[in-house]
């Protein structure tokens, strides 16, 4: 299973997590006494009594956030479908047109075909539901009877979608002659969602079925020689072979990375050991490496970047990320200059020293490193860990 598919396969985990949670404290007496307290905070202006309407209120929010979250898992099946099944995005009588300014800013041949795929997404993704679908059935050749539920009974979700987001629930005559119904208003009751979370899932497994049949070679995509932005030297060891291939190609964030654009030089040594040259745009450089790190049982830096390297460090008080710089010339001076963890409190200060750096750079670059996951996160000289 893919990233874009585990994703899908989290946020329907979430959102139906998100409702029986609320289902049960709505249920209970907790409910009555936080209303009581509140109604009494505000002099009885604001009155939180009536649980059905917060309720219903609460459903139809959590249908609007699934559909949206199936929408996005369409999307990216087409998108990954450009490595695979080209054609997709091909058209003999469409012309795309670019300014002479984008076509200088594009750094080389990906970087071109990027925009027009993501152009291309744009104009899918605001046709809608039906429009996505038809050209998956069609373009990829997928089997709708393989799909359950049907189309139709999808499409329904989307058209309710339509309505609570658009008319607030309230239907029109062509929904109710599509559908045979009298209904003036559309109400989302527990059986109706517990449904959906059940056949929201059948749709995306079966549909996955299908996808990961047909994308399992990726066609090698022709490209001019890129521009040398920057250059990185490293050493891998006890990598997957596939992820050095000249054709290896993967998707992250919108960006197509193809290994054969980055890799000017490979040295092979023994035991699955090799020195790689790197060659091109920062980000994709980063985004490789990334995955390289992930794959590989070492990866060690050996030249680091010529310029600042953009990274993000988690702030445990805000609970966001935030982006940071560090200049890639200290990188490996504060690296061998770390001791083993956990560190005295005021450690930039004693490298800083000690290498003449000043203490900002040093702190950064400590942070970079803990980012790469060389070393641990640490408060006041204790280790800590931000993934629980």
């Amino acid at each position: 299973m893919n990233n874009y598919a585990k994703k899908l396969k989290r946020e329907i985990n979430k959102l139906e997590s998100l409702y029986y949670k609320n289902r049960v404290f709505y249920e209970g007496q907790e409910y009555k006494k936080i209303h009581r307290i509140i109604e009494k905070e505000y002099n009885g202006n604001i009155k939180i009594r009536n649980k059905r309407k917060i309720m219903n209120t609460f459903r139809e929010t959590i249908l609007i956030r699934l559909i949206s979250a199936l929408e996005v898992y369409l999307i990216d099946i087409v998108r990954e479908s450009f490595l695979y099944i080209p054609d997709v995005f091909l058209s003999n009588n469409k012309k795309a047109n670019f300014t002479d300014s984008d076509i200088i800013r594009s750094v080389d041949i990906i970087t071109l075909q990027e925009s027009i795929v993501n152009k291309k997404l744009r104009e899918i993704h605001n046709s809608g539901f039906d429009s996505i679908m038809l050209l998956l059935i069609k373009r990829l050749k997928l089997e709708e009877k393989m799909i359950v539920p049907s189309l139709s009974v999808m499409k329904k979700y989307h058209d309710i979608r339509h309505l609570l987001v658009h008319t607030l629930g309230a239907t029109d005559y062509q929904f109710r002659h599509q559908y045979n119904t009298d209904v003036e208003k559309i109400f989302i009751d527990h059986d109706f969602l517990e449904k959906a979370f059940s056949d929201f899932r059948k749709f995306f497994m079966s549909l996955q079925r299908q996808v990961d049949a047909l994308f399992i070679t990726p066609r090698r995509m022709r490209s001019s020689k890129t521009k040398n932005i920057i250059e990185y030297e490293i050493q891998v060891t006890g990598y997957e072979d596939n992820l050095i291939d000249n054709d290896y190609m993967f998707i992250e964030n919108d960006i197509i990375i193809h290994s054969g654009e980055l890799i000017k030089k490979i040295v092979y040594k023994d035991n699955k050991k090799c020195t790689l040259i790197l060659s091109g745009s920062r980000k994709k450089i980063e985004i490789y490496l990334s995955k390289l790190k992930f794959n590989s049982t070492v990866l060690k830096y050996l030249n680091p970047l010529l310029d600042d390297i953009e990274f993000h460090k988690y702030d445990p008080i805000t609970k966001r990320y935030k982006k940071l710089y560090a200049s890639s010339k200290y990188i490996d001076l504060v690296r061998n200059s770390l001791p083993g963890q956990p560190w005295n409190k005021g450690i930039h200060k004693e490298i800083g020293k000690k290498l003449d750096i000043p203490y900002k750079q040093v702190s950064r670059a400590i942070d970079y490193l803990i980012y790469l996951k060389e070393f641990k996160d640490q408060v006041d000289g204790k280790l800590i860990d931000l993934t629980t």
